[in-house]
């Protein structure tokens, strides 16, 4: 997966404003001993539709890139579609991933690259099973954002204050947050 998403960091490298001079290879220090979980995923089946019942309610990833798959038939991730303020189905197809960004690269590149606002609804009448990779980086990787904006940031500070506001309080204490 990894290797995957080293190719996927190219693409993106090569599609930056070509005035801020970034080298194709910016993002490749990411990679080097990276915080990269990877997640296994079952929703219940959940036949009874509730509006307000959510298999992962509404968030954006906290690191640069997630790579999600996910089974077939089994649809349920939506995005937020900003112009329109509506919830936009995310089509599952054979032998494809969805690629999203997260907070940390949408920081990285001032904007450019959006973090994806999302969230799974389950109406699925059986189980509903992903597989989602997260690439926050380097945790010791010190980054500004590429256009010359911004402060610098510590990977790993971030990741771990997104932590900390997702969780907060007493249970962000007992993880060691």
């Amino acid at each position: 997966m990894l290797e995957m998403v080293k190719v996927i960091l190219k693409v993106l490298a090569r599609g930056l404003p070509e005035h801020w001079g970034c080298s194709p290879n910016v993002f490749d220090e990411l990679t080097i001993n990276p915080s990269a979980p990877l997640r296994l995923l079952h929703y219940a089946p959940q036949p009874v539709k509730h509006d307000n019942q959510f298999g992962v309610g509404d968030h954006t990833d906290f690191g640069n890139v997630s790579v999600l798959l996910q089974e077939e038939d089994t649809e349920g991730l939506e995005v937020f579609y900003p112009p329109t303020e509506t919830w936009v189905p995310v089509p599952v197809k054979e032998h494809s991933y969805v690629i999203n960004m997260g907070d940390m690269m949408q920081k990285w590149t001032a904007g450019y690259y959006r973090s994806a606002r999302h969230r799974v609804v389950n109406h699925n009448v059986r189980s509903r099973y992903s597989a989602p990779f997260f690439l926050n980086g380097n945790l010791d990787l010190k980054c500004r954002a590429l256009d010359g904006s911004g402060v610098e940031t510590v990977i790993g500070e971030h990741i771990r204050r997104r932590l900390m506001e997702t969780i907060g309080g007493e249970a962000g204490r007992k993880l060691g947050l």
